[in-house]
C-alpha cells in the first residue's frame, strides 16, 4: 500500500483488515520518482524476495547474526532478481553494523 500511495494518485482500495482507502494522495509528493522502498530482514527470505519482486533495494542492517546468515540473505535476493527481472543492473543491496559507507558511484558501491 506505501508504494502505490508513494506512486500514484486518487487511490481507492478495499482492505482486508484495515479501513478502506477512498481517494486519496499523499501529500507533499516524493521528489524522486519512482520512489525506492527499501525491504530488509536479518533473518528471513520473504522481505528479500520481495526487494527483486518489486524491484527495491534489499536492506540488512543489523549485526547480531553470524555473517554467514547475511551472506545467504543477498544471495537469496540476487536469485530473486534473476527470477523477476531480466537485469540485474539495477539491484541494490546493502548489509551493514552500524556505520556508514558512501561511495562515490555505483561501480565504486559494489566494488567495495
Amino acid at each position: 500500500m506505501l508504494r502505490l500511495l508513494l506512486r500514484e494518485e486518487n487511490i481507492a482500495r478495499e482492505r482486508k483488515y484495515r479501513a478502506a482507502v477512498v481517494n486519496t494522495t499523499t501529500r507533499s509528493r516524493p521528489l524522486q520518482s519512482p520512489l525506492l522502498n527499501g525491504h530488509g530482514s536479518a533473518s528471513s527470505t520473504e522481505p528479500t524476495g520481495l526487494s527483486a519482486k518489486w524491484k527495491g533495494p534489499m536492506l540488512s542492517a543489523d549485526r547480531v547474526h553470524p555473517k554467514r546468515n547475511y551472506a545467504d540473505l543477498v544471495e537469496h535476493n540476487r536469485k530473486s532478481w534473476v527470477h523477476h527481472v531480466d537485469d540485474r543492473k539495477d539491484a541494490t543491496v546493502g548489509a551493514g553494523s552500524g556505520c556508514k559507507f558512501v561511495a562515490s558511484s555505483a561501480t565504486n558501491r559494489i566494488k567495495n
